[in-house]
């Protein structure tokens, strides 16, 4: 089975399958090894049918939330009501999730924006066949994948502060993953079963006018990982099923200059890796020129653990992750695997789509900030929030808890946001991960860029 660099993400009408950039020098990767043992493959073939192909990764029955914990379902509702604000702000009236998993953010999303709000006409959903995807298997998501609630942790009189500046009319909500529409997604919630059908549904797309959402995607499209020899030649790195490496082939043209460009490999030690970010690029990029495409432009939101030109991972950072725990990467479709995001790369190839999609008026450059610095600024700031002020500081010489007046629930849910906000924010956690802005028709909102003095109050409890 040929599953081409990217999978479902990097292929289609962007992908130029796993030789792009034309022929590699220095040799050919081999095939099978003799006497039937398994063969070595360049590692994003290995890795895009590990995630996408037939019985892949991200198609089991447990999803993505059953082997690692994304903001999303760390504190869905305090993410949504973030990202309410943030498409407000930027004047958007829809928000579409490109890699939704099994849509916990829009369920999110929707009971958010639909808990003091009358109802908003449904996206609609692709219910065609997903064959014509690059990887055409798919695997419709079970009845007993339930989809995340948001409200459910939190009493209802806990909610006023939260939904502080959500947008009143409520927005339109999209997804997109390689699964079919998940059971339980509110049916006011449109569904594509890849980016393919996503372009195929009739009348306005749900990309026009709307904040689109990357997050945590760009580091499962596989990408070519490459290691210097002890020539000094930087090399393809193969992968057998049981995740043993060996060196490939030199590299192609198109590689070279992106290492030269990006990650530099010139004089490196041997050992020197490196993850060539193409397929990350041109992702991005193509749906930087989908967005600027429709009536109305739209933000481009992108977030992921990150590094920049000066500072790469000396040895990559291909990992993977499975049941919970961190693993050493097998492409045997039991676990995740995912390499960090040379992000730097990433918003030049975004810029420059927006560039070459002719004159849009009103678009910006690409903005990045951490995560915790802009959740911060979309009111998610230093531990305040409903009901948080009377538990005091959080370096316990507030009140103690039996002297504080409220019913326990109150309590218990000022002790729970408390401790969802710290976890979003921690700079050696989610908070640490990188957001790239990439403006449409329209500017990233001053709230982001502008350095105004942010809210005061209690200090979260570290995690």
């Amino acid at each position: 089975m040929t599953v081409p660099e990217g999978g479902p993400w990097g292929g289609g009408p962007w992908g130029r399958g796993p030789r792009d950039g034309g022929p590699r020098d220095g040799g050919s990767p081999k095939g099978d090894d003799p006497a039937g043992s398994p063969p070595y493959r360049p590692w994003p073939d290995a890795w895009a049918e590990s995630l996408y192909g037939q019985g892949g990764f991200y198609r089991r029955t447990e999803g993505p939330a059953g082997h690692f914990r994304t903001a999303s379902h760390a504190s869905p509702l305090l993410l949504a009501s973030a990202l309410a604000r943030l498409a407000a702000a930027a004047g958007c009236t829809g928000i579409v999730d490109i890699g939704a998993g099994r849509g916990e953010l829009l369920a999110a999303l929707d009971q958010l924006t639909t808990a003091t709000t009358p109802e908003v006409p449904a996206t609609p959903t692709s219910t065609a066949s997903p064959a014509s995807m690059t990887n055409p298997a798919s695997t419709p998501s079970p009845a007993s994948t339930p989809t995340t609630t948001a409200m459910g942790s939190f009493p209802t009189g806990f909610l006023g502060g939260v939904l502080d500046g959500v947008p009143a009319s409520g927005l339109r909500l999209h997804g997109v993953d390689v699964v079919d529409r998940p059971a339980g997604l509110p049916d006011r919630i449109g569904w594509s079963a890849g980016l393919d059908k996503l372009a195929e549904l009739a009348g306005d797309s749900p990309l026009s006018g709307s904040l689109v959402i990357a997050w945590e995607l760009l580091d499962v499209v596989p990408c070519p990982v490459v290691e210097v020899d002890d020539a000094g030649t930087a090399r393809v790195v193969l992968v057998d099923p049981f995740g043993r490496e060996r060196h490939g082939s030199g590299l192609s043209p198109a590689e070279r200059d992106w290492c030269t460009r990006w990650w530099p490999l010139d004089g490196a030690e041997p050992g020197t890796r490196a993850e060539i970010g193409l397929s990350r690029d041109r992702l991005w990029a193509e749906l930087v020129s989908r967005v600027a495409d429709t009536p109305d432009g739209g933000l481009l939101l992108a977030v992921d653990y990150a590094h920049s030109r000066g500072e790469r991972p000396v040895r990559g950072s291909l990992t993977g992750f499975r049941e919970g725990r961190q693993v050493p990467p097998r492409p045997d479709g039991r676990g995740d695997i995912t390499a960090h995001v040379a992000l730097d790369a990433v918003a030049v190839a975004g810029a420059e789509a927006a560039s070459t999609a002719g004159e849009v008026p009103g678009t910006t450059e690409p903005f990045l900030v951490t995560q915790r610095e802009a959740l911060r600024r979309l009111g998610l700031a230093d531990g305040t929030g409903p009901h948080l002020g009377r538990l005091g500081p959080a370096d316990g010489t507030g009140p103690h808890l039996t002297s504080v007046p409220g019913s326990a629930a109150q309590i218990l849910a000022a002790l729970q946001y408390r401790s969802q906000i710290a976890e979003l924010l921690d700079p050696g956690g989610l908070g640490g991960f990188s957001w790239l802005l990439q403006p449409v028709g329209r500017s990233v909102p001053p709230l982001l860029t502008e350095r105004e003095p942010l809210p005061t109050g209690p200090q979260p409890p570290s995690v």
